[in-house]
């Protein structure tokens, strides 16, 4: 097999991995934002009795939370967060169809028939997502969709396919669901005891405030503090993701052990639409969580 290949995605498929991560990054920032002002509206009310001027603050907290609010609601970074990556794992599976000879795009049609056809999927993955055209890099070339990498790897023999398949797809998407997998087991007990933490120490301090007749009660603080990181789980859904990601590994462990079986140009397009469904499938559970 010859190493020196590179797998090259169209550049439309980097213009929406990169929308996407963009917006993810302020949907996320803008999350944290406005659970910080909550959080500090909620210290600072605590501390009112001492210094009314706190409330001047505590106002200018609810208000830069409320700021925030209105921005979530007209940014729409969430929906432009999904279509991204919709778009994007499109581009990469239609890539990988390809460059695999997989359907639609089988080897016994012309070089002239398969480009018009992949190119017409392309277009028809952005009609669904126009909503992402004005966040998306525009600046593309003639001829773009289609990869001189792409034609490479798709003029070579089935097997030399089949193993850069396994070590470019399979196996680096199997390595990227089983690390999200561990990641999100790892930050779903981290926030579960955080939030179990918070509420615990809340009882306790109430008990010791009514009983020791303590002048300042932050269990308003510990309690949102609790709410935050529930909050937080909610946001990330770490557990499903979890769950999900590793479901998806376990079945490209499978299909990875069943290489062997491809033999022929069909036998490795079955695969390839095999292997593909897997993948589409974790991508539309993915969204389907996220109420789209």
């Amino acid at each position: 097999m010859n190493n020196k290949i590179n797998i090259e995605f169209p550049l439309i498929f980097d213009s929406a991995d990169k929308a996407s991560s963009i917006a993810q990054r302020e949907y996320i920032l803008l999350i944290k934002l406005q659970l910080t002002f909550l959080l500090l509206s909620t210290i600072l009310s605590v501390f009112t009795v001492f210094y009314r001027g706190f409330l001047l603050l505590v106002v200018i907290s609810m208000l830069g939370s409320l700021f925030v609010t209105y921005l979530m609601k007209t940014r729409k970074k969430e929906r432009i967060w999904f279509d991204g990556r919709a778009v994007a794992e499109s581009i990469k599976t239609l890539s990988w169809r390809y460059m695999m000879g997989a359907g639609p795009f089988k080897k016994t049609l012309s070089a002239e028939e398969v480009d018009k056809l992949f190119i017409k999927s392309i277009k028809n993955v952005l009609e669904e997502r126009k909503t992402l055209s004005p966040f998306m890099v525009s600046n593309f070339e003639s001829g773009v969709y289609i990869t001189s990498a792409m034609k490479e790897v798709r003029n070579l023999n089935y097997s030399k396919r089949l193993e850069l398949y396994l070590q470019f797809r399979v196996q680096d998407q199997k390595k990227w669901y089983s690390d999200k997998c561990e990641n999100n087991k790892k930050w779903e007990e981290r926030l579960f005891i955080a939030s179990f933490s918070f509420q615990v120490l809340a009882i306790i301090y109430i008990i010791f405030f009514f009983s020791q007749n303590w002048k300042i009660n932050i269990t308003s603080i510990l309690s949102a503090l609790a709410t935050i990181t529930i909050t937080w789980l909610q946001v990330k859904q770490h557990q499903e993701l979890a769950q999900a990601y590793g479901l998806a590994a376990q079945e490209l462990s499978y299909i990875a052990s069943i290489s062997f079986s491809v033999k022929s140009e069909d036998t490795l397009s079955e695969y390839v639409n095999e292997s593909e469904n897997a993948i589409s499938r974790e991508h539309t559970l993915w969204v389907a969580r996220r109420g789209q």
